[in-house]
């Protein structure tokens, strides 16, 4: 059986002329641009950018990162644009764009910006679509030639890790997303929606920035650590088994990736990826710090009793009062609109809420905690390993 290519490339910082070069060989080792793309071609380039942040943080990707790969791109003939759609979507989307950075790189280069939340839609029919037969997509994504995937090295406290494939989310527009966290509420009925949209956007190739990665309780209040990579690979699939196995996770418990694989949209087989450059056992960190925390505390609650207690078998997000900053963070954040502000602090209107924990990862003064029900408490207690 023909392997499917990963390659992994040492790239200690992101001084211009070492990141070139390694993204260079790392894309020459899976067969080139040229086997991926054609001269004159529109392309996407598809960034993880989910919060307010500078790159130092490691929560998004690296704007130099997405420098150098777009100019390899536009060097080779292509038409590149940087696209994305921030979590929290429809507000803050500016300052996203320029507290992370990539504004000012994109315009230092003269990079197109497409945002995403703001450039048309199209509904598609997912092929192996369950929860949602239909859903809407940025329009871009059908209308570009070639969309890549670039992603962060980072750890996800419910879906494992950020990866090729969980970048995608950021396709979908604006508070179109809360579609998806409605209709999955656990964590393995999400990794199968996130899979269809990777059967929808159908990107030709993933370059992951992992120069520096996220560990912890990621994908926003991890701690940044040097990881030292580029990785590349035409396959979104065995890239994000690749980077599990190289986090000491099992590559194939990642949801999306375990999804993916099952409907044929790439390979999670370890035996049937070939890693080249720096080899996966040199590769692996075997420290690599796991905070899963979230995912413990909504994967051990059965499905049948989230619908059937509703409100009375939940995880809450409640304000930590003294730690608010009534920035406002929370209400941008949530798709439903649950957030509300009263005498200056927010608030949530729980009929509304749909537990997608947004205000909990992002609130960049750590002001939410999450509450537990008594029957939540009580089914967490019975399961190994507790809360």
């Amino acid at each position: 059986m023909h392997k499917i290519k990963v390659s992994i490339i040492r790239c200690d910082d992101y001084d211009y002329k070492k990141l070139r070069n390694a993204l260079e060989e790392s894309l020459k080792l899976i067969g080139g641009l040229e086997s991926i793309m054609r001269q004159g071609d529109k392309v996407l380039l598809k960034p993880n950018m989910m919060a307010s942040k500078p790159p130092e943080k490691a929560i998004n990707t690296h704007p130099l990162f997405v420098r150098a790969l777009f100019e390899i791109i536009r060097d080779f003939g292509a038409k590149p644009v940087i696209g994305e759609s921030p979590g929290g979507a429809i507000f803050g989307t500016r300052r996203v764009w320029k507290n992370s950075g990539m504004e000012e790189m994109a315009k230092e280069i003269g990079a197109p910006i497409v945002k995403l939340e703001s450039s048309g839609i199209a509904k598609v029919k997912p092929p192996f679509g369950k929860k949602l037969k239909e859903f809407y997509i940025a329009r871009p994504i059908l209308d570009a030639d070639v969309v890549v995937s670039v992603p962060k090295f980072k750890v996800h406290g419910t879906m494992l890790l950020t990866g090729a494939i969980k970048n995608l989310l950021g396709t979908i527009p604006g508070i179109h997303k809360v579609d998806f966290h409605k209709a999955a509420p656990k964590p393995d009925e999400f990794g199968d929606m996130l899979s269809d949209i990777l059967s929808v956007a159908k990107p030709k190739l993933a370059v992951m920035d992992a120069i520096l990665g996220m560990e912890g309780n990621g994908p926003t209040f991890g701690n940044p650590r040097k990881v030292g990579f580029v990785i590349s690979s035409t396959d979104c699939v065995a890239m994000d088994a690749v980077v599990a196995q190289m986090m000491g996770i099992e590559p194939l418990r990642v949801y999306a990736t375990k999804h993916a694989a099952r409907k044929g949209l790439g390979i999670g087989d370890l035996n049937n990826i070939e890693v080249l450059g720096v080899s996966l056992s040199e590769a692996k960190i075997p420290d690599w710090k796991l905070d899963f925390t979230s995912n413990r505390v909504v994967s051990r609650i059965p499905r049948f009793l989230l619908k059937l207690y509703g409100l009375g078998f939940r995880a809450y997000p409640l304000l930590i009062q003294r730690k608010c900053k009534s920035c406002r963070s929370c209400l941008e954040k949530c798709p439903t609109g649950a957030r509300f502000f009263d005498n200056n602090f927010p608030k949530v209107d729980f009929k509304k809420c749909i537990r997608c924990l947004q205000c909990f990862e992002t609130c960049p003064s750590r002001a939410v905690r999450l509450k537990f029900s008594y029957l939540a408490k009580q089914w967490l207690k019975s399961q190994a390993g507790g809360i």
